[in-house]
């Protein structure tokens, strides 16, 4: 067996028994504030992929685990000394973290497609009157002589659309009655209430908002 050789198994035992009783030494405070301060202060660690590539020796406040590129004086631990993380740690080499970057289209995306599961929540909701706390009730047409109530949730007509949150955000007992709009059909509002709740901008529902529910544009 080379010299070399020889020097490498020395390395590879003396490393593995650091990595092994690491906290055993730590129970030592003072023996192991000499050893981690050694290890941390003098190039004792080999640090490279392959024992036959040129040696370079290096000290623990000198590398970084998963270090994609030199940082300065900070280099990647190599192949070689992965094996011994905890001898490693304690002598200073941390992990560097790559957070995953979200492009700003990526990002938009996301938050869009959230939105719209909760848009299509709430609608799901007011289509079969679960959970609705105001009622539509509205004109008497030919077409439809007696028309239903229509049902919706306050909460979030107020957040999309400042003339319910006027209408809602009055007098308490005023804001518990239902909604009187029988000057409006059955139809327009219906065409109100989905353009709000899956915010689907149709120009006759944007007009007939814009102009709080005017008979001639409903």
């Amino acid at each position: 067996m080379s010299q070399r050789q020889i020097l490498i198994n020395d390395l590879q035992e003396t490393y593995q028994y650091l990595d092994d009783n690491m906290a055993l030494l730590r129970q030592n405070a003072i023996y192991a504030e000499e050893i981690v301060l050694q290890l941390r202060n003098e190039p004792l660690f080999l640090n490279v992929d392959d024992p036959d590539d040129p040696w370079v020796w290096l000290k623990g406040d000198s590398l970084a685990f998963d270090c994609d590129h030199g940082e300065g004086s900070i280099v990647n631990v190599r192949k070689f000394l992965l094996r011994y993380d905890k001898v490693l740690a304690a002598a200073g080499v941390v992990r560097v973290h790559h957070p995953k970057y979200i492009s700003r289209h990526n990002a938009l995306r996301s938050e869009s497609m959230k939105l719209q599961v909760i848009q299509s929540g709430f609608d799901k909701l007011r289509k079969t009157n679960t959970l609705t706390d105001v009622e539509f009730i509205t004109a008497v047409t030919v077409d439809d002589p007696d028309p239903k109530p229509l049902f919706a949730h306050k909460c979030f007509l107020a957040a999309v659309s400042e003339y319910f949150r006027g209408l809602f955000g009055g007098d308490f007992e005023d804001s518990r009655k239902p909604v009187d709009v029988c000057q409006y059909s059955k139809q327009c509002i219906q065409s109100v209430l989905g353009t709000y709740f899956l915010l689907k901008f149709c120009c006759a529902a944007v007009i007939c908002l814009q102009s709080t529910f005017t008979p001639e544009t409903c």
